[in-house]
């Protein structure tokens, strides 16, 4: 074996190993890009709440913008008292959206139905003709029962409205 041979060889094992594990040369791209953020009040927002009931108010959020609120003071004791409708929800997301409507960890003896139903809005839709299935600007009203016959505790309830979780006809 000459010195040509063992050149040519190092040099074809340097090209085949640089072919097989990439050149290394491009390990970072950084993009700066504007990011324009606005919110609306519950009442014109993608996801819109509308109260139904004179139990529910709309106050100030902290930009300014309107924002619904459930207060069930004054309820009676050891009585089962339902608010039917109490709010509604209104997808404008300009898509369908499968909405689900929780109540917080220290939420207790409250419970969250739609449209005076026992459909389940806890959990994302599972089939088209679901109430939480919601598609362009359809909607369904949510109904709050408060059971105080036992313990009651009040919170904050949580809606999500997630385009991946539609399900479509």
């Amino acid at each position: 074996m000459n010195r040509r041979n063992v050149l040519i060889g190092i040099g074809t094992a340097a090209v085949g190993s640089g072919a097989a594990l990439g050149s290394g040369a491009l390990t970072q791209v950084e993009a700066s890009r504007s990011l324009s953020i606005t919110t609306q009040g519950d009442g014109s927002a993608f996801l819109e709440l509308n109260g139904q009931s004179s139990f529910v108010t709309t106050t100030s959020g902290a930009n300014g913008e309107d924002i619904i609120q459930i207060d069930l003071g004054k309820l009676n004791d050891q009585a089962v008292t339902t608010l039917s409708p109490a709010f509604q929800i209104v997808n404008s997301f300009g898509e369908g959206v499968g909405v689900t409507v929780n109540a917080g960890s220290g939420v207790s003896g409250v419970t969250l139905s739609a449209n005076g139903s026992t459909d389940d809005i806890t959990t994302v839709p599972q089939n088209n003709g679901d109430v939480n299935n919601l598609a362009d600007t359809e909607s369904f009203q949510v109904d709050v029962e408060v059971d105080s016959t036992g313990t009651v505790s009040g919170g904050d309830i949580t809606i999500v409205a997630d385009t991946g979780a539609f399900v479509a006809p």
